[in-house]
């Protein structure tokens, strides 16, 4: 049988969410297509609208461009840069129920191919695995009090001192805040580059954390950005994973937590409702606040793990969403062809009464 030829683009170049996105599309689409290079393709496939951006646009010309949507659509259509995306992209694909309900109010249909992750990577280990243990001993992690983590940034690059809004660090502390004036137990563990504006805060307020990385003034993206498989280690070593973004495609920390068996909670975002139990989503600060001591009194969320990590199995696994693709890719001659720069844009040009937050 024929198979499509497919350009495979996207990825940053920094190991961060999309070029992961980019590795685990390759191989759930694999089965399917032929991945070829951008010369000898008939579809240019990317993972990330900002990725397809860099491409020689006259290489593009006669090509049929599909596109995922890696965070929340609201937000990318308050971006001017995104116009162009639209312009270009003959067909985009959603990760989430979230992003394609935000996309058909827009009416522009799309596919929904589910968020991936390397559950080979992220597991779940015995509690005595040696790697653990060293971790833990290493940082001097309390073992008797409740484990919160926290492991995405809450800066920009350009400026480590203003809270990165769209990321809730200043919910994930106001969530603390709670938990701490009802006198409970617990300890922060924080990881990853760009936590600056967070370990200034804590530390203003005397919550206990320990940060696994060197504290430095300046941007620490190449200092502090830890293997996958560290964080998975940090994820054995939790009781819970807190997710308080205002805005997410994802996150993937919650595919991470959930395919680690770790308990995690999230705010109402990007995959949140197709990955998490009902009752591990809240609505504000005080909500979190609460699942947090009822999770150290009574183990409320210890039901959810398996539940959070069969959905992971039968959803997010590449080998789960590649009959997705094949079915895509039966009919992909429908996707119109890219003709250049003076295609009539296909979207609206701009959102109205929007939260315009800065992309990514």
């Amino acid at each position: 049988m024929h198979k499509v030829k497919v350009f495979l683009t996207g990825g940053d170049g920094i190991g961060w969410a999309v070029d992961e996105d980019l590795r685990l599309t390759a191989e759930a689409l694999e089965p399917t297509v032929d991945l070829t290079d951008l010369d000898n393709c008939d579809v240019v496939h990317s993972v990330w609208w900002e990725g397809l951006m860099l491409l020689p646009q006259e290489k593009l010309k006669g090509k049929r461009i599909v596109c995922a949507v890696p965070g929340e659509p609201f937000r990318y259509f308050t971006v001017p840069a995104h116009q162009k995306a639209l312009d270009m992209v003959g067909h985009w694909m959603t990760h989430t129920s979230q992003a394609q309900k935000e996309m058909k109010g827009l009416g522009i249909d799309t596919t929904v191919v589910q968020y991936l992750i390397d559950v080979n990577t992220f597991k779940r280990l015995p509690t005595d695995d040696p790697q653990v243990l060293a971790l833990k001993a290493q940082w001097g992690l309390p073992s008797d009090m409740y484990l919160i983590g926290s492991f995405q940034r809450d800066t920009e690059g350009a400026d480590l001192r203003t809270p990165k809004l769209v990321k809730g660090p200043d919910v994930f502390v106001e969530v603390l805040r709670i938990v701490q004036r009802r006198g409970l137990r617990f300890h922060v563990v924080l990881a990853g580059p760009r936590r600056h504006w967070m370990i200034r805060t804590l530390t203003d307020l005397g919550v206990p954390f320990t940060y696994v990385g060197r504290a430095v003034d300046e941007d620490d993206l190449e200092t502090n950005s830890l293997p996958r498989s560290t964080l998975n280690l940090l994820y054995n070593l939790l009781n819970l994973y807190v997710v308080a973004s205002r805005s997410e495609g994802g996150p993937h920390a919650i595919l991470e937590a959930a395919s680690a068996k770790c308990k995690v909670i999230s705010s109402r975002v990007g995959m949140a409702e197709d990955v998490l139990q009902p009752a591990c989503i809240f609505r504000c600060a005080p909500d979190a606040a609460d699942l947090i001591e009822r999770d150290i009194t009574a183990n409320m969320l210890g039901n959810s793990v398996s539940a959070h990590f069969e959905r992971v199995i039968q959803n997010h696994r590449p080998e789960s969403v590649t009959p997705l693709f094949e079915e895509f890719y039966q009919h992909v001659e429908s996707v119109p062809t890219y003709m250049g720069e003076q295609t009539p844009a296909s979207g609206p040009v701009m959102l109205e009464n929007k939260p315009a937050e800065p992309a990514r």
